[in-house]
């Protein structure tokens, strides 16, 4: 084989491995741009659906909240309701034991 075919065959080699070498680059910085693509949308989808349920929960807490409350003025409100009752029916009830006593006192 002359030395001429030899060499020029070693820069068809070299040639065609230097190309491959710089495809497989170019293919991975496209590769890096997809990634890098994906990952910033990644983050504002992430951040969005955080916030979402950040505020949902804020929400959430602030209506059980309210509701827990209302609940506790209702209960306090029907326990006032119930002690002023009872203390009409103590009232009552010596009225009528008074009343009984100077009935009994009497006859």
């Amino acid at each position: 084989i002359p030395l001429e075919y030899q060499t020029e065959n070693h820069n068809d080699m070299y040639k065609s491995i230097k190309q491959q070498l710089e495809d497989l680059k170019n293919q991975n910085l496209q590769q890096i741009d997809a990634m890098s693509e994906t990952t910033h949308y990644t983050i504002i989808y992430s951040t969005l659906i955080l916030v979402v349920l950040v505020l949902m929960a804020y929400t959430i807490f602030r209506l059980g909240k309210k509701w827990l409350t209302r609940r506790h003025v209702n209960r306090a409100q029907q326990q006032q309701q119930q002690r002023a009752q009872g203390s009409d029916l103590k009232r009552s009830r010596s009225r009528d034991s008074v009343v009984s006593d100077a009935v009994s006192e009497s006859g």
